[in-house]
């Protein structure tokens, strides 16, 4: 979740204009990696872990986070050409 929560509180859309990771990351093996391996990583059901990330600027559970960056993933599936 680290890199993700500048805009955690916007659409997915904004939310990975404001994160480092999908600008820095190649978006076509970002989308294979997201394509190939969803179904396994939606199914370990991280949404439900109450544990915290705690850093000097915010601190948030998984399950505010997760959420977010799923759909975020999902947006930016739909929105890169092989």
């Amino acid at each position: 979740m680290i890199g993700f929560v500048a805009s955690f509180d916007g659409p997915a859309a904004d939310m990975r204009r404001a994160s480092p990771a999908p600008n820095v990351l190649d978006p076509q093996m970002l989308q294979a990696y997201w394509t190939t391996n969803k179904d396994e990583i939606v199914a370990q059901h991280f949404e439900s872990n109450e544990e915290r990330v705690v850093t000097p600027n915010y601190t948030m559970t998984f399950k505010e986070g997760v959420p977010k960056i799923l759909a975020m993933l999902d947006d930016l599936q739909g929105e890169v050409q092989p």
